[in-house]
């Protein structure tokens, strides 16, 4: 689900790949945007078991204010780990 407005494009994997072996180009575009796939996964996984909340929050607010801004608090809540109540209070602590 997108919060917000997304366009999303689609190709079979294996038909990727089969494009992949003839074409080395196709081959090194799909190997970067494996990596940076799963680099985005790691990183995602070491921030939810290594950062508190309040720094998750404030890493979003930072770097993605235009998300904060506009997704609604149970979406924000879900992507740091949190309840929307626990958000409330985490967005009370960093006001202040």
């Amino acid at each position: 689900m997108a919060i917000e407005e997304s366009v999303v494009f689609g190709i079979d994997i294996d038909v990727l790949e089969e494009i992949g072996y003839e074409n080395p180009r196709i081959m090194r575009f799909y190997l970067m945007h494996l990596k940076k796939a799963f680099s985005t996964v790691i990183r995602r996984m070491q921030e939810l078991i290594a950062e508190k909340p309040e720094k998750r929050y404030q890493s979003l607010h930072i770097n993605r204010p235009d998300l904060v801004k506009n997704a609604k608090k149970k979406y924000l809540a879900t992507f740091i780990g949190v309840t929307p109540n626990s958000l409330s209070r985490i967005r009370k602590k960093t006001e202040n």
